[in-house]
């Protein structure tokens, strides 16, 4: 006999099969990607002027260290990786926002996160530096993405 006063028994291991909204998905994983590389960027460039005020440094100074900044110093490694981080996230979300056993969703998504990265650099880049980057971007979106993949089975 059961006891009439035990709540019912859930069966929690029920995933969710049915495919998402990919304009959801887009629209939430641009939002993250784009939105989060950007807000990283500015802490982390507010930070690096602080630091560069607290040492002693002009108004002029910072501005020239801001104007020529090289991408492959410590500074731009670490906002690069910061980024990398940002579209590694951005991409698990898309994928499991889409809900899909493809990596249609997230290869959208390293698309457009590749697109505005072009964009955005603003010539900071050579050609080959762009290509580097970008390679990094996908490859981090699409195996962020592949841990929700793998998941579904």
């Amino acid at each position: 006999m059961t006891n009439p006063f035990e709540p019912p028994r859930a069966n929690l291991d029920l995933k969710r099969t049915e495919p998402g909204s990919l304009p959801k998905a887009v629209a939430v994983g641009v939002l993250i990607d784009v939105g989060g590389t950007l807000a990283v960027g500015i802490a982390a460039s507010l930070i690096y002027g602080a630091i560069l005020g607290a040492r002693g440094l002009s108004e002029d100074a910072i501005a020239r260290a801001f104007e020529e900044l090289d991408p492959w110093s410590t500074f731009g490694l670490l906002t690069s990786f910061l980024g990398m981080l940002v579209s590694a996230f951005a991409g698990y979300h898309w994928a499991r926002i889409a809900n899909r056993r493809t990596y249609l969703a997230p290869g959208i998504l390293a698309m457009i996160s590749c697109a505005f990265g072009a964009a955005l650099s603003g010539g900071l880049y050579s050609q080959v530096e762009m290509l580097i980057l970008s390679a990094l971007t996908v490859i981090a979106i699409l195996g962020c993405a592949s841990f929700h993949v793998r998941k579904m089975g």
